[in-house]
């Protein structure tokens, strides 16, 4: 039968019922209840309903019963070695060629891996707020050649030089900015200083340890009455937890698009399944 071949479970209720009449093979893969446990029992639907999920559900059916509207929506079933299943379920009230309703037809798929997902990327954003509030910055203070003038103590505790090396060695920052970005960097500067505009940019420089922090500046020019820039004061705010926070997170929301993608597979197949009469 077709509807046993596709990738979710496909049942029928009787309008009267609570629980299914008929229940596709794919049940027993999905909870590790058999379809007979799951048709013998009127009220096993809503024994392996989650707790905190049941009454609002339960009440979901009962409503498409007797309005005979579609029905969707999302909730948890606890299987039989109690891992909690996420399940998105879709039903449509059957008629005859009166309109007579005749019984509920509807399917249900795994929506676990979405929902795990979704629930990473939930922790994920908590922790980027958390990282966020603790952000660190460097303080400077340079001329139009980026030699040094003054350096906060920060400086030291996030990238591991001595502060006299900021202050001694000629243009000292831009020896450690990242390979792939001391040309835009510099390029970045020079346009300031050219158009006499402050800016803003993200780059990463390299520290004493080997280690990559990335930084986001703030630069603000100070200008002589001829026109001229005298000296450059910037921040330097240490992102690096909120790349790699964004970077965990574009991981998740692609996971989270493929599993909506596999979601809606599943849908697609259901619809084809209510074209099929069922025993």
């Amino acid at each position: 039968m077709l509807v046993e071949q596709l990738p979710q479970v496909t049942y029928i209720e009787q309008l009267s019922g609570e629980s299914a009449s008929y229940v596709s093979p794919q049940i027993e893969e999905l909870v590790g209840y058999s379809p007979r446990e799951w048709m013998s029992d009127p009220g096993f639907f809503a024994k392996v309903l989650h707790p905190d999920d049941r009454d609002r559900v339960l009440a979901g059916f009962a409503e498409m019963h007797e309005s005979g509207d579609r029905f969707e929506c999302e909730y948890r079933l606890i299987a039989r070695d109690q891992r909690v299943v996420w399940i998105h379920d879709g039903a449509v009230v059957a008629r005859d060629d009166a309109g007579s309703p005749l019984y509920a037809q509807g399917f249900m798929v795994d929506i676990s891996g979405r929902k795990a997902t979704e629930e990473a990327l939930r922790e994920s954003e908590q922790r980027f707020r958390d990282l966020v509030s603790g952000i660190d910055v460097i303080v400077w203070e340079a001329d139009p050649e980026l030699n040094f003038s003054f350096v906060s103590k920060r400086a030291e505790d996030i990238l591991g030089y001595p502060i006299e090396r900021w202050l001694s060695e000629p243009r000292f920052i831009a020896n450690h900015f990242h390979p792939d970005d001391s040309s835009r960097v510099l390029a970045a500067d020079q346009a300031a200083i050219s158009d006499r505009e402050d800016y803003e940019l993200e780059y990463r420089v390299i520290a004493a340890d080997g280690r990559t922090v990335w930084f986001r500046e703030i630069v603000r020019l100070e200008i002589g009455a001829d026109g001229a820039v005298r000296r450059l004061r910037g921040v330097m705010v240490d992102v690096t937890a909120r790349k790699r926070a964004e970077e965990v997170r574009a991981g998740l929301e692609n996971q989270l698009e493929q599993s909506r993608k596999m979601e809606a597979v599943g849908s697609l197949a259901g619809g084809i399944a209510h074209d099929f009469h069922l025993p």
